[in-house]
């Protein structure tokens, strides 16, 4: 599963949506729903994204591992 949809899943089963998340980054809901699509995230914004969804990068990594194995 690539970085863009697992942010998606994170996102969605946490009930947040794109909106909010782009309140906190500071950045259009344009530019956030291209971020779900991309297939890699850099390091700093991706950090940023997981900040705002609570998320630490050792849970994204574990759960990335645990889809990929599917």
């Amino acid at each position: 599963m690539n970085h863009g949809m697992l942010i998606k899943l994170l996102r969605t089963t946490k009930h947040i949506k794109q909106k909010t998340i782009c309140k906190k980054l500071g950045i259009s809901q344009q530019a956030y729903s291209l971020i779900e699509n991309k297939e890699y995230i850099e390091k700093e914004m991706l950090q940023k994204i997981l900040a705002a969804l609570q998320t630490t990068p050792e849970a994204f990594e574990a759960l990335k591992k645990i889809l990929s194995k599917k």
